[in-house]
């Protein structure tokens, strides 16, 4: 009998999806594919256009078959998980999800959305997405906004990734509150035992292993690129045909170590640029009254287990 998913950690995006995706992979009542971000509901098979080329990520995973391929060796595990970030700020993904697996169990970690923005604008610089300045990404990325194509996640999302409470509201309409859980991008930084002690109830299995992993698991270091023009080229490769050929010649543990070895060469570790207050100030206009309505939500619905301590922007993290 064919699986897919039941378990989704649908972002938002550089709040710690990947830190909890690798805290989870210890649990034998847990199964995670190579590919943690598929994507396969955002995208619903259409065409992905990446700077007005239409592209197929090599992550990305278009038709049921293909997805459900994923999880073919997925044995008896209570969840297999779908870590797609950018499910949060695509509410329609929501009854998709619904539709396909009624019974998953949905979880977001959110950052407060001024730091989130300004760290997944200085994550496109790293990799080569953007080479705009901040003011001009926000003034592209709002000329896209008005455009229905789908985007691929990397390209002017610094704002739509950091608006949460429509996406709060598609999940609780589909699968209620008992179903959904949020967490903050803090709680994870500075208390990871409680919040996955708090997950392994809101699942109902034990995650003792992941508790004792809460130290060693993957965090992302701000690094920025030794060579800026190679890193250009490594961002045309990235939405081009040869790596797609790669990625069906090459077996994921060789692409994993070879992408680990390559960004080692490529990054240097820096200290990270810090937010203007006039940037700051911009974002704040932007995202602060959905973060706090967002907010508001996840408590009175009971899916905030931790109020947060402070709606106002910070220095990114």
């Amino acid at each position: 009998m064919s699986q897919i998913a039941n378990l989704f950690l649908v972002g938002a995006p550089k709040s710690g999806t990947t830190f909890l995706f690798d805290l989870l992979k210890p649990s034998p009542a847990i199964f995670c594919p190579e590919n943690k971000e598929p994507a396969y509901f955002l995208v619903a098979d259409r065409m992905v256009r990446f700077r007005e080329a239409d592209v197929r990520p090599p992550s990305l995973v278009y038709g049921r078959k293909e997805y459900e391929a994923l999880y073919a060796t997925a044995t008896n595990e209570t969840y297999r998980i779908d870590a797609s970030t950018h499910y949060l700020s695509s509410p329609e993904t929501a009854e998709r999800i619904k539709a396909a697996a009624p019974d998953s169990r949905i979880v977001a970690v959110l950052r407060e959305p001024v730091s989130r923005a300004f760290s997944h604008y200085l994550m496109g610089i790293r990799d080569g997405y953007i080479t705009e300045s901040f003011e001009e990404a926000l003034a592209q990325e709002d000329a896209e906004m008005s455009d229905p194509t789908p985007l691929w996640a990397e390209h002017f999302r610094i704002l739509r990734r950091s608006l949460y409470l429509d996406g709060l509201h598609a999940y609780l309409k589909a699968f209620g509150p008992d179903r959904v859980r949020v967490y903050l991008f803090s709680d994870l930084k500075e208390d990871p035992d409680w919040l996955v002690n708090d997950l392994g109830e809101f699942l109902g299995i034990d995650l003792s292993h992941s508790s004792q992993n809460a130290e060693t698991a993957n965090k992302n270091a701000y690094a920025e690129a030794r060579f800026p023009r190679i890193n250009r080229m490594v961002a045309q490769y990235r939405t081009s045909r040869f790596r797609l050929l790669a990625n069906r010649i090459l077996p994921p543990a060789a692409r994993r170590f070879l992408r680990e070895k390559f960004d080692a060469v490529r990054l240097k570790q820096a200290a990270k640029p810090q937010i203007t207050a006039e940037q700051r100030d911009m974002l704040q206009n932007r995202l602060g009254e959905d973060y706090r309505q967002a907010l508001e939500l996840a408590t009175e619905t009971g899916i905030l287990k931790r109020p947060a301590k402070d709606h106002s922007p910070s220095q990114p993290s």
